[in-house]
């Protein structure tokens, strides 16, 4: 009777810290699961930083399964629009865009009506934000930067030059000096312009400011123009060196 007793206590404490055992390990990975969830940050609503409209002012293409795909857009390849809801519409290359977007603090998820969804990684560059995905029709890795279209509030309405001179180009009869209006351009808040240089044909497009330079990008033309500019006031000066003739131009100007 004795052994029966003390082998049913030994039975209860062995039973006993087994439950023990195993509250002490559910607990221990309850832990590691929460501690895991904390270090990986979840998609939540599209950021605030994505709301308005982007553009690519530069996107490669490589390792597409097409060797013909592979190639390099400097502007306006991809178009996109982020709502406050978190809705998105836009173009890409000649495709048209829309679904829903989901994020955080370096991933967007795009998702089409079809439910097909494109993971994307971005970050924050001195030139614009850095994207990159893998395309889920074509196959290709895509990798660029994409900006808001802007002007800062100096710079928002219409600019002429006082003078002007063109020095260095390709062409030496191209070279010389300009005493007034030869430089006429119209800047907006969203970003569009529209102007003249000389006697070519008025010219449209899109443009953003970093730092000291601004970058003009013509419509239909994939190309943007670096501008350095100052300005204090209603005048300042404006260098370029011209992707098209070759020259370098620097000019006076002044708001109309």
């Amino acid at each position: 009777m004795g052994r029966l007793i003390t082998l049913n206590f030994c039975l209860s404490n062995f039973i006993n810290m087994k439950r023990q055992l195993f509250t002490f390990w559910l607990l221990l990975l309850v832990l590691i699961c929460s501690c895991s969830d904390d270090d990986e940050e979840g998609l939540g609503d599209l950021p605030d930083y994505w709301v308005g409209t982007w553009t690519s002012v530069l996107l490669n293409a490589t390792s597409c399964p097409d060797d013909t795909d592979n190639g390099t857009c400097t502007v306006g390849c991809l178009s996109i629009s982020f709502d406050s809801e978190g809705k998105y519409s836009g173009v890409f290359f000649n495709e048209t865009i829309s679904g829903t977007a989901t994020g955080n603090s370096n991933t967007l998820e795009l998702c089409s009506p079809n439910n097909e969804c494109t993971t994307i990684t971005y970050s924050f560059t001195s030139s614009g934000t850095s994207v990159s995905w893998t395309d889920l029709e074509d196959g290709c890795s895509y990798n660029g930067i994409v900006i808001q279209p802007n002007f800062p509030s100096e710079l928002v309405g219409t600019w002429t030059s006082n003078s002007g001179v063109a020095s260095g180009c390709d062409d030496d009869s191209d070279s010389g000096t300009c005493t007034q209006d030869c430089l006429t351009y119209t800047f907006d808040v969203d970003g569009t312009f529209e102007g003249e240089l000389l006697e070519e044909p008025q010219r449209s497009g899109f443009g953003y400011a970093s730092g000291s330079s601004l970058y003009l990008c013509w419509s239909g033309e994939f190309s943007c123009q670096e501008v350095t500019y100052e300005i204090s006031g209603d005048s300042g000066t404006v260098t370029w060196d011209d992707n098209e003739d070759g020259c370098t131009y620097t000019a006076d100007i002044s708001k109309e």
